[in-house]
């Protein structure tokens, strides 16, 4: 007895030990709150407008560009006590424990080894952008948290459980929405419970779903957001073919190095219900296949990591009888572990330290320089309004985003001129946007694809004059309509 104790706590503890020390790292990095992902601070602003009651200086009274309903309301909450970046850090934090708990539990509960448990957990933090999409200041972490628990819960047949997450987990990430139908497809129809507990299943997650749909329509004004949309119009890459379009969304898998990990997934299903994971994976494929082909490569392939806990699992599963099955995940958590250290880590503290800085150095230049009330164009609607709309900052700008997320009018442009001629003609869509919102500066991320958007501007005659340089950066560019 007093033997399982020691070893159940040394299987714990490494774990333990090894987020303790990523988490104090990341600490170390923040003695500003920065997070890698302008996104972030959309979210960030959005709370802030919610809880001040304040217009934000996109002209938004509401929330607007948020995602996730439960980021949002879990944000808010906590800014009830902390301010919004802190609200933001803690709650990466908060949702990277649950993932890292919840993967133990799950791997235990399928290899019965305590070895493969530690050391897939510390791979499940370690490897390749893992760390990076937990801490991004988005829904990320909290997503792959909600899969890990979703099919542990499934797999173990713990109903009730499964069933309030599955009516809360379409407010998680709009996608989950296929998730969620796929569980209850997995109970219901594959596997049938007793009617009794069906009713009840069903009635729980109908329940969840519906005090959430309204909560939702309340705060952010509708239940589907619209974030999805304004980019696939925005981004306007469907003009492959469609096998073409397949194989740019699964490029993901491999242009990430984790091919051999995620090949896990096709062991998913020897897990109770985990064919699932298999089915939701090939649907988020297609959809990006037809409407984003490149989505599951945005920000580090963000959208594909809630599917690496699965994956891991899934390989658990398929060598938990195998002798050798301890020793693979010992090798492969060691190696993931070196190149976190070696490649991936510097990474990150390079980004949150640098990526930060510049962004905040493009700030306080437009506090200083740019003249009162001056009306400008941005693509990324996050950081930069989120810092000037402080009231500290003297002077009001007005910003319009040029994707659409913050300014949804920007939308129909889109939808207008760049979706249907693939991205040929986005060059009206923002001709237009900018003259009727009487754009007079623009701000641009000193970035391969990005900079295409001041090509564009003058394609359509504008005259663009770059009045601070911030290589590698936001720059900023006086911009005069022809």
């Amino acid at each position: 007895m007093n033997n399982n104790i020691a070893k159940n706590a040394a299987a714990i503890s490494v774990p333990a030990v090894f987020f303790l020390c990523v988490a104090l790292l990341t600490l170390q990095q923040q003695q500003n709150i920065w997070f890698p992902l302008d996104d972030a601070y959309i979210t960030i602003g959005n709370v802030d407008t919610f809880l001040t009651d304040r217009t934000d200086l996109f002209g938004n009274a509401a929330p607007t560009g948020a995602t996730s309903l439960v980021h949002f309301l879990s944000m808010a909450l906590l800014s009830l006590i902390v301010d919004t970046p802190v609200a933001s850090l803690t709650l990466g934090f908060t949702s990277a424990a649950l993932y890292a708990v919840g993967l133990w539990i799950f791997l235990f509960s399928v290899s019965s080894s305590r070895i493969i448990a530690a050391s897939g957990t510390v791979a499940g933090i370690s490897l390749g952008f893992a760390w990076f999409q937990l801490m991004n200041g988005l829904e990320t972490g909290m997503a792959m948290a909600a899969i890990v628990w979703a099919f542990y819960f499934r797999h173990t047949q713990k109903y009730l459980a499964l069933a309030i997450l599955v009516g809360a987990m379409p407010f998680i990430r709009p996608e989950f929405y296929v998730l969620s139908a796929l569980f209850f497809v997995s109970i219901v129809a594959v596997r049938p419970i007793d009617l009794r507990s069906t009713t009840i299943f069903f009635a729980t997650s109908a329940v969840t779903y519906g005090v959430l749909a309204l909560i939702s329509f309340l705060t952010l004004g509708g239940i589907l957001p619209d974030t999805a949309g304004a980019k696939e119009v925005f981004f306007a890459d469907k003009g492959e073919v469609f096998f073409n379009r397949l194989l740019i969304a699964l490029s993901a898998v491999w242009k990430n190095d984790l091919v051999l990990i995620f090949a896990g997934l096709v062991f998913a299903p020897l897990l109770r219900g985990g064919w699932v994971a298999l089915v939701f994976f090939l649907a988020v494929a297609l959809s990006a296949a037809l409407k984003l082909p490149g989505a599951l490569n945005h920000n580090n392939f963000r959208y594909l990591y809630p599917f690496l806990p699965v994956a891991i699992i899934g390989w658990a599963a398929f060598l938990a009888k195998w002798k050798r099955g301890d020793l693979v995940f010992v090798i492969a958590t060691v190696f993931s572990v070196l190149i976190f250290a070696t490649r991936f880590w510097p990474n990150y503290a390079d980004g949150w330290r640098n990526v930060g800085q510049k962004r905040e150095l493009a700030t306080n230049w437009i506090a200083e320089n740019l003249p009162p009330n001056s009306v400008i164009g941005i693509h990324d609607a996050g950081y930069i309004p989120w810092r000037l709309s402080n009231p500290s900052v003297p002077t009001e700008f007005k910003f319009v985003d040029l994707v659409g997320l913050k300014s949804p009018d920007a939308i129909s442009y889109h939808e207008t001129y760049s979706d249907p001629t693939n991205g040929a003609e986005r060059w009206r869509a923002l001709d237009e946007i900018a003259r009727v919102n009487g754009v007079e500066y623009l701000v641009i991320l000193d970035e391969h694809y990005w900079k295409n958007l001041e090509t564009e501007f003058r394609f359509a005659g504008w005259s663009i004059d770059l009045v601070f340089a911030n290589t590698g950066s936001y720059q900023v560019y006086r911009a005069h309509a022809p």
